[in-house]
């Protein structure tokens, strides 16, 4: 066996052929210590998996719930708006908390906005809002007046 001379290289080791000297092979052609096993094979579908699930709880799953949120702060504060406007329509004092004007507001908002979407436009969506909200209101403190004891009503209602 020869020696490579000056000027040549001993390529056979990095899987070029004979015929061509710098001809670069893929490694499956070549080098059959690099070729992927089962287990390999495996492990790479596994990561490529994984990767996917990543993407999409990044791209799919995380603006889904942050929109999902953006809509219930929201709803909470046009509940809490039309709530107040359906106190402001109910006379006299109610003593109902926060929580039951978002609660009342929320429901005028949904049922009043199915009813005006049904009827009409804009301004008519948001009239019968905040009067189902009112109404709601009005049913919340009849509600509440008679689960009071007959003695702390007498004296919630002042002189």
């Amino acid at each position: 066996m020869q020696r490579p001379g000056v000027g040549e290289r001993h390529d056979r080791s990095l899987g070029a052929s004979r015929r061509f000297p710098r001809e670069i092979r893929p490694f499956s052609q070549g080098v059959s210590s690099l070729r992927t096993t089962g287990a390999r094979a495996i492990y790479a579908g596994t990561v490529i998996l994984a990767v996917f699930v990543v993407l999409i709880v990044f791209f799919v799953v995380l603006p889904l719930a942050g929109v999902a949120l953006w809509w219930l702060i929201s709803t909470a504060i046009v509940g809490l708006v039309v709530g107040a406007l359906g106190r402001l329509i109910v006379p006299g004092a109610q003593r109902i908390g926060i929580m039951a004007t978002i609660g009342c507001g929320l429901a005028g908002s949904l049922v009043g906005g199915a009813i005006g979407r049904a009827v009409g436009g804009r301004l008519v969506t948001i009239l019968i809002e905040v009067g189902v909200a009112a109404a709601a209101v009005a049913v919340w403190e009849t509600v509440e007046q008679r689960r009071l004891p007959a003695s702390r009503r007498a004296i919630d209602s002042g002189p």
